[in-house]
């Protein structure tokens, strides 16, 4: 069954993916919040949420979330990145749905945003997984 693309799953791999995907949705839901919070105390600016959301370090944390998991499934992997990005994107979803259920947000989500999510994992989880595997390649290649 091992190809270039579909290989038996590494599942430190997939761990250590969706441990960083948990880490940084933890920061991006909760850290952030309690950061601005904090910050601007004791009222926050009215537009604050769409200044940060806005703003261009947020964009980069934003593609970060999906693209730093994605890539440390496929450089742990070493083989098949593609396949490894993906099932750690397919991963994003219920992640987020656990959090979003404990931290009591159900009422306020969306179906459709776990879904957009799921997209946004599956792609781009894929792409870094495979850049993964390729840098990861590259480095230990003798």
């Amino acid at each position: 069954m091992d190809s270039r693309f579909l290989s038996q799953p590494n599942i430190p791999a997939l761990v250590y993916g969706a441990i960083a995907f948990t880490i940084l949705y933890l920061l991006s839901s909760v850290g952030l919040s309690s950061f601005v919070n904090w910050w601007y105390a004791p009222i926050p600016p009215d537009d604050l949420p769409e200044r940060i959301v806005s703003s261009w370090p947020w964009r980069i944390f934003g593609w970060s979330i999906y693209l730093i998991p994605g890539f440390i499934a496929g450089f742990v992997a070493r083989r098949s990145g593609l396949m490894h990005g993906a099932i750690v994107g397919a991963l994003t979803a219920p992640i987020m749905a656990v959090f979003v259920y404990v931290m009591g947000f159900w009422s306020n989500v969306e179906t459709s945003s776990l879904i957009y999510g799921l997209v946004l994992g599956l792609v781009w989880c894929s792409i870094a997984g495979l850049i993964g595997q390729l840098v990861a390649f590259k480095l230990w290649r003798k």
